[in-house]
């Protein structure tokens, strides 16, 4: 009988925004760039499974692109580190949060021998939260499915950079999906002696991404891949 547990939960999520491909297109510098950050995300892939990524994305999307990963019929899918991912931005961001569950400890009073105590009582926080969730969540399956029934566009805008030589603009281009394309993944937590990612902090974390972050390129921008989520627990 194994001694690691784990809780499973069912997860949900509804884009109620615009959502923005993230992968960089067929031209060999972003495969490049792209082969090094399948390989960060997950370094136990086989070159097999690299390939895998790396050949569902579309051929017709051209150079300077960012896109969706593509199923055998041409679908948008996206890969469980993008999940992850998200998870782990928002785990980052809230690292120290405190829980609400309180720790008793007993302070003598300054110049007081007596066997009188104060009680102080101090906030848990949680630390090494971005660690902690990398080591403890998987998310599955590996390839989610995102369904739509709308077609896939694209988005255009201009990003001012200043550089060495003065301000410079550039124009980005992304796939676009609309809002109300859905998911469904499983969040699995391993319990272990030192970090539990309970129901309550995984709820945080993903209230946080799905308000304030959310999923996709250019989702700091407050306006792409926000999204609403039902979390129901399995086991």
């Amino acid at each position: 009988m194994s001694l690691l547990k784990e809780s499973v939960y069912d997860l949900s999520v509804v884009f109620n925004s615009q959502v923005l491909g993230s992968q960089p297109g067929n031209d060999s510098i972003a495969l490049d760039y792209l082969i090094k950050k399948i390989l960060e995300e997950n370094p136990h892939l086989t070159p097999q499974q690299v390939q895998e990524e790396i050949d569902s994305l579309p051929d017709e999307v051209k150079k300077g692109t960012t896109c969706f990963h593509r199923d055998a019929d041409g679908n948008p899918l996206l890969y469980t580190y993008v999940v992850k991912g998200a998870m782990k931005d928002a785990a980052s961001t809230l690292n120290g949060l405190a829980t609400g569950k309180m720790v008793t400890k007993k302070k003598k009073k300054k110049g007081d021998d007596s066997d009188g105590d104060d009680v102080v009582e101090v906030g848990e926080k949680v630390t090494a939260f971005l660690a902690n969730v990398t080591r403890t969540v998987n998310v599955n399956p590996r390839r989610i499915p995102l369904i739509t029934d709308k077609p896939i566009g694209f988005l255009e805008r201009g990003v001012r950079v200043i550089g060495k030589d003065g301000p410079r603009v550039f124009l980005l281009r992304s796939e676009m999906i609309e809002e109300g394309a859905h998911f469904d993944c499983q969040i699995q937590c391993l319990e272990t002696p030192r970090f539990t990612l309970t129901e309550e902090l995984l709820r945080t974390l993903l209230d946080y991404s799905s308000r304030y972050m959310g999923i996709g390129q250019w989702r700091n921008s407050g306006m792409y891949g926000r999204y609403d989520y039902t979390l129901t627990k399995v086991v």
